[in-house]
């Protein structure tokens, strides 16, 4: 005991300590995130805060993505993680932040503390008897008598021993964490099953019951319809002739539904080299304004004005040979110098205005197909562009090189913070962030590269903005030595 810990039932806390620059406002923001703690069997460094999370109403075994133990109770290792970006949130014990420096103090913040009863420090969890005294079996009555006196008549020091008379929170935290005595409670059982999983179990009742009223009304109309139509129709073959012309129609609705879906893929790839023709066309407009236009620049923009236009042919011829099957993906294509080609071309989307930095060992040579290597960097750095554009301090970062017989390039992007429900939903086909948006472009890039026989990862940034991870096969002729 001490000034600070007068009672001996409530002794001990634990604290949630965060960077000073953390998004987390709460506890539940700490969901999926990365935990620093002493080691798993420490009462006040692990398992009061797991404790505290179950209480709040959430699984502590699955609620952080991962915990780092330090495998000793000091604070310095366990501040360490923390400090240096392995962890997103530490465990610390109650009064350890109040013995900091003001100026380390300013470097993290404390999650939902307070000063709780019988403690005159700020924590999180609730609190606890401090630590007990116990006495191995075998030893002597005598001998533990002995030891319990002399402990409890020491004198002097800021720090004495006392008599803890109430467990019960101790009690309350194994039963939350169902170890010790309640272990038994991990044990399955019906009812333990129906608790775990009632809200999965009352969705699928509930989906039972929509698709029971879905198919009692799907029913009445049918009924209904059929009723109306041997009144309009007199016999079955009729019947049979309107069945026949109801399966035509699907047909056709089927058939116009794919030609609209192929519409818009062509439409989202060319796109871009029609807008070039344009905007080099209208740039030529504007040098024959004048009585002594520039001929190198006219030569210029018609020049790139055809480059432009047969790329939205080779567009168009690439998705003919889709349907013919004859598509190809045996080109050598560097992806160093299509990077490049990229980036000179996005200087129309603006790209001057973000600080781009591109560090790329090349050349990077893989197999595939020119073009759709082109249209996948295109869509990817479009995409990283437009977001970066939203922030104030425009930012792309591209590197890229080669391991093992795959070349690598990572493009990141500034942005707002992304969750992984944010980076699923740019990720799925036809879901678009944009209000023109078909949500086509990410999907048309991950196709590209899983049919080059690579694929893509998006990560979100720590910092906000997103991550796209390209991996390629080398060609076996360009890998370095």
């Amino acid at each position: 005991m001490s000034a600070r810990r007068p009672d001996p039932n409530r002794s001990d806390a634990a604290a949630f300590v965060v960077r000073s620059e953390s998004p987390a406002k709460d506890l539940a923001d700490l969901k999926g995130k990365v935990l620093s703690a002493s080691y798993p069997t420490a009462f006040i460094g692990y398992r009061i805060a797991m404790a505290e999370v179950a209480r709040r109403g959430f699984d502590p075994e699955r609620f952080f993505s991962r915990v780092n133990f330090a495998g000793a109770p000091y604070v310095e290792p366990i501040m360490e993680k923390l400090a240096n970006g392995n962890a997103d949130a530490a465990i610390i014990p109650a009064c350890a932040w109040e013995s900091w420096p003001e100026d380390e103090r300013k470097k993290y913040r404390l999650l939902d503390a307070e000063k709780k009863p019988g403690i005159g420090c700020l924590a999180t969890t609730d609190a606890y008897p401090g630590h007990t005294l116990a006495v191995m079996n075998g030893v002597s009555p005598r001998l533990a008598r002995d030891a319990v006196q002399t402990l409890l008549e020491m004198k002097g020091g800021e720090d004495y021993w006392s008599i803890a008379t109430d467990f019960t929170p101790v009690d309350r935290a194994y039963r939350l964490l169902k170890l010790g005595p309640y272990a038994h409670l991990r044990e399955a059982t019906f009812r333990s099953w129906v608790t775990e999983h009632r809200t999965a179990l009352l969705f699928i009742l509930l989906l039972i019951a929509g698709l029971a009223l879905h198919a009692i009304r799907s029913d009445t109309l049918v009924r209904r319809r059929t009723e109306e139509l041997r009144a309009e129709e007199a016999g079955r073959e009729a019947a049979a002739r309107e069945l026949s012309s109801l399966n035509e129609r699907m047909e056709r609705m089927h058939k116009l539904n794919v030609v609209a879906q192929l519409s818009s893929m062509i439409s989202h790839e060319l796109a871009q080299p029609l807008a070039a023709v344009r905007y080099y066309g209208e740039g030529a407009a504007e040098l024959l304004k004048s009585d002594e236009p520039d001929r190198a620049m006219l030569q210029e923009c018609c020049r790139k004005s055809i480059a432009q236009t047969d790329r939205a042919i080779a567009i168009v011829e690439k998705v003919r040979s889709y349907a013919k099957h004859g598509g190809t993906r045996s080109d050598r294509v560097d992806l160093a110098s299509t990077l490049r080609q990229v980036l000179s071309e996005l200087r129309a989307k603006g790209i001057e205005r973000a600080k781009v930095e591109s560090d790329v060992a090349g050349p990077l040579v893989v197999r595939g197909d020119a073009l759709e290597l082109e249209l996948l960097l295109w869509n990817i750095l479009k995409n990283a562009l437009e977001a970066a554009l939203e922030t104030p301090d425009p930012r792309i970062r591209i590197e890229g090189g080669s391991h093992g017989g795959t070349a690598l390039l990572s493009i990141r992007n500034s942005g707002k913070p992304l969750t992984e429900e944010d980076v699923s939903r740019i990720v799925s086909p036809l879901e678009s962030t944009k209000g023109t948006g078909l949500g086509l472009g990410v999907g048309i890039a991950s196709s590209i590269a899983e049919s080059t026989g690579g694929g893509i990862e998006f990560l979100p940034n720590p910092g906000g903005g997103l991550e796209a991870r390209i991996r390629l096969p080398l060609d076996r002729d360009g890998e370095k030595a």
